[in-house]
């Protein structure tokens, strides 16, 4: 009879535990969110980042320019992006086959971009070329300056630290092959300026033969030697107009018209040089205006009067007066020291003695 009834009793445990079991369940059924409740869903793919395009980097006011250079002028490929460059134009110097020139044209560049495509690296395997691209930032204004350089001259960057405050002296630097690197030499303000008060400028035409194998430039001093033809002629008395006459002496004399005069300009004063020594075909002396004068009938009187420009030591401001020269004087060994008219009827005869 105990037996019985403890199976009972196990019976109805068994059976409230599994009663408790089912309420539990559908109190947490019920109370679970309906999220859960639904199927799960198959996993969605996140939506693809899109990258960022060139025009986007770009930051208000500024425009991007691509340059192209090489392993030497691009600094062996090692600049990135966000790094700060210095831009260097060089170009042959204008009148001169034998000088070039550099000049810093913009400075404190950011890098926006390096760039070789796959194919260009291919290509330039196969032809040995080592060319490749940066992308600057720059404004408007640069932009125009860098596209016209880069189109005339070799483009060169120049890496810096970009905490760097320091800027550059924007100067030109050429180089010859006769005197090394120099800097370049620009005219100093208006050429009018050059003028003392009081002064005037004439320009002539000079021969390689003037000065120092024709090498003049501003600031050189010069003696003014005229060398012309110089004759006499018998006319028998007879002044008028039209009377005929005959040529019974031809002579060529030198005479020194004007001693320590300054040079003014070159045709090389006025555009950008190194200052090196090279021939001229023109330059400009200052003179008073009565020297002008004498320079002026001097150079038009005729086209066989020969003006030579001779060389002085600049600290040497001593005139020295000479007597000039004559070729007959130079070749007789003699000097003429006095000439007589000799009249014969209405004939009249001009003899130079010498001694």
């Amino acid at each position: 009879m105990r037996g019985v009834r403890g199976l009972i009793v196990l019976l109805a445990a068994v059976l409230l535990g599994l009663m408790a079991a089912k309420a539990v369940l559908v109190y947490l059924q019920d109370t679970r969110p309906k999220a859960d409740l639904q199927p799960e869903a198959a996993a969605k793919p996140e939506p693809a980042v899109k990258p960022i395009s060139l025009t986007d980097s770009i930051p208000p006011g500024m425009r991007a320019v691509t340059i192209k250079v090489d392993e030497v002028t691009g600094v062996s490929r090692r600049v990135r992006r966000g790094d700060e460059v210095d831009v260097l134009a060089t170009t042959s110097l204008p009148g001169s086959k034998e000088a070039s020139v550099t000049r810093l044209i913009i400075e404190r560049l950011k890098v926006l971009e390096v760039a070789v495509d796959a194919e260009s690296k291919v290509q330039n395997r196969i032809k040995g070329d080592r060319d490749w691209t940066v992308t600057l930032l720059v404004t408007p204004e640069q932009g125009a300056v860098l596209t016209a350089a880069a189109a005339q001259a070799k483009i060169t960057l120049l890496a810096r630290r970009s905490d760097d405050p320091q800027g550059n002296k924007r100067a030109e630097v050429a180089f010859t092959h006769r005197e090394g690197t120099a800097e370049l030499q620009r005219p100093e303000n208006s050429v009018i300026e050059w003028i003392r008060p009081g002064m005037r400028a004439i320009t002539l035409g000079i021969r390689d033969t003037d000065g120092i194998c024709g090498a003049l430039r501003r600031g050189d001093r010069v003696d003014v030697i005229l060398t012309c033809p110089l004759s006499r002629f018998a006319t028998g008395g007879d002044l008028s107009v039209g009377a005929e006459g005959a040529v019974t002496e031809f002579s060529m004399r030198s005479t020194t018209l004007l001693q320590d005069v300054e040079v003014l300009a070159s045709e090389r004063s006025l555009e950008a040089t190194t200052g090196e020594m090279v021939p001229v075909s023109k330059v400009t002396l200052q003179v008073t205006p009565q020297e002008a004068e004498i320079m002026a009938v001097a150079v038009d009187a005729t086209k066989k009067s020969i003006i030579r420009l001779v060389s002085r030591n600049p600290r040497d401001r001593e005139v020295v007066k000479t007597a000039g020269q004559g070729l007959s004087e130079l070749l007789s060994e003699k000097k003429e020291f006095i000439r007589v008219d000799v009249y014969k009827g209405t004939k009249a005869i001009t003899k130079p003695f010498f001694r």
